[in-house]
């Protein structure tokens, strides 16, 4: 039982009457001696068969001051800094650390049970993390990575969040699921693979070590199994290392965090990852399937009534006056195909001032072509999953701006038998079709620069084979996924 729900249960009016009764009946030597009575009383016990006594003494002394009647025993002795200890020194760095996976010389990862461990960890997470130190909260596992060379990384894990959108809407579970199976889930919270470590793929394999490791060990100090791992990258971190442990992209956080009573969201928007350690979970927890993958026919939801507000209803634009802009303006365009967009019928000057006034916002506006294409491009992958076979068709093209040579950001796409330089933009862009050549949408595009013949001859990519390497992940990932 988590301190969430031993808090909910002291709340009512029939548990603070008992808790008085108690404090009235009864002496105690300590508040820990009367929490222990309240464990007992109301059940409170681990799967372990061990009196949760931390959780019952927090939830007391909010209960205490807010309840009158309920006056908790004096502490026996005055509080003391719980600061978690480090060495007086920073840990020493590794000697010799090779290049190579294979070179790393009795590489092993190590529980924490003993004091002396606990304290290099709290030195290494709290003065080479980038996050620092934190206090865990609810059960608790922490290792270390040690090898011939020295101390080479560090892992927490602690107590899942409360709540978590992107999490929830994933596991598909409502309230009482969440409240019911939480202790179930298990957080990620502090991961390091320490500067001088320069090894190519080392934190994903030692992660993977961790990894198989947690539910035996979990299951040793707790008696029972988690099923689900989270955890989250910040702002500037892809989560690479996680992704490449088999970590899934779930979504974002809207930046509240665990503290965030007051819904301030002063915390930065970070990447929501989730990691399966038991297969069955699902069956397991009586969760019902959640399809994270949805398919369209590639004509669906593409009626002239509604196709515009589907493919392009949720640009993020910043402003939900811009999006709705872009929809209308997507109807009217779509209405006259190679035109502009006053050659509608249904096109009044507002329509077209508005219109006008969208695409020429600044370039560090969130008015970009990426923006407006993202609801679009994720209902293509979507048609993508009810084909067997989808071919992704690239090609550029060069839109001339000779007779607007005011224009800023042209590109030189060219010079003609003078030598004169030809201005305007590359486009390129990536078609995902069908094997008989139906288009299912538009994967990409962009607007790169053009490089000279020779320089573009020694570092040619193929982007069709890029992007097909890419479109393998659109299988397992959702909406919003790494693709």
């Amino acid at each position: 039982m988590v301190q969430s729900q031993i808090s909910r249960r002291l709340q009512n009016d029939v548990a603070i009457s008992r808790i008085a009764a108690i404090l009235a009946q009864e002496k105690f030597a300590s508040r820990s001696a009367f929490g222990r009575r309240v464990c007992e009383d109301f059940a409170f016990y681990s799967a372990a068969g061990r009196p949760q006594l931390a959780g019952c003494m927090k939830a007391l002394a909010t209960l205490s001051d807010r309840v009158p009647d309920i006056v908790l025993p004096p502490p026996r002795a005055p509080a003391v800094n719980n600061r978690p200890r480090q060495l007086d020194c920073d840990v020493p760095a590794p000697v010799g650390v090779p290049k190579r996976l294979a070179g790393v010389a009795d590489l092993h990862v190590q529980l924490i049970d003993r004091s002396p461990d606990r304290a290099v960890w709290n030195t290494l997470i709290g003065r080479e993390h980038p996050q620092g130190m934190t206090t865990f909260a609810g059960c608790q596992l922490r290792y270390l990575v040690g090898s011939a060379h020295g101390w080479l990384g560090a892992a927490g894990f602690s107590a899942a969040a409360l709540r978590v959108a992107a999490r929830d809407r994933w596991i598909g579970w409502d309230d009482a699921g969440r409240r019911g199976h939480l202790h179930r889930v298990i957080c990620l919270s502090r991961f390091l693979i320490r500067p001088a470590v320069r090894i190519p793929h080392f934190a994903s394999h030692v992660l993977g070590r961790i990894l198989r490791r947690v539910p035996h060990d979990f299951e040793a100090r707790y008696a029972y199994r988690p099923y689900v791992v989270e955890s989250f990258a910040d702002h500037g971190y892809d989560g690479i290392c996680l992704r490449a442990a088999n970590f899934l992209s779930v979504g974002k956080t809207i930046g509240r965090g665990r503290q965030d009573c007051r819904k301030r969201h002063a915390k930065t928007r970070k990447t929501v990852l989730v990691y399966e350690m038991e297969r069955r979970w699902r069956r397991k927890l009586g969760m019902p399937w959640v399809d994270h993958a949805p398919a369209l026919q590639p004509g669906e939801g593409l009626n002239a009534e509604e196709w515009a507000a589907n493919e392009f209803g949720g640009a993020p634009l910043g402003d939900k006056r811009l999006t709705a802009r872009l929809v209308k303006s997507a109807g009217l365009l779509s209405a006259c195909p190679g035109q502009k967009i006053n050659a509608s019928s249904a096109a009044d000057s507002t329509a077209i001032n508005a219109f006008y006034r969208m695409i020429e916002k600044p370039v560090e506006s969130a008015v970009t072509p990426q923006n407006i294409l993202k609801p679009h491009r994720e209902r293509s992958i979507m048609r993508m999953r009810s084909q067997k076979t989808v071919l992704a068709i690239q090609d550029g093209t060069d839109l001339n701006f000779a007779t607007r040579p005011g224009c800023d950001g042209l590109q030189v796409i060219g010079r003609n038998q003078t030598g004169k330089r030809r201005l305007g933009l590359h486009m390129h862009a990536t078609l995902a079709v069908t094997e008989t050549g139906l288009p299912l949408g538009l994967m990409r595009l962009g607007f790169d620069a053009l490089k000279p013949r020779s320089e573009a001859a020694e570092s040619y990519q193929c982007p069709t084979l890029d992007m097909t390497k890419r479109l393998w992940r659109v299988w397992r990932s959702g909406p919003g996924g790494p693709l």
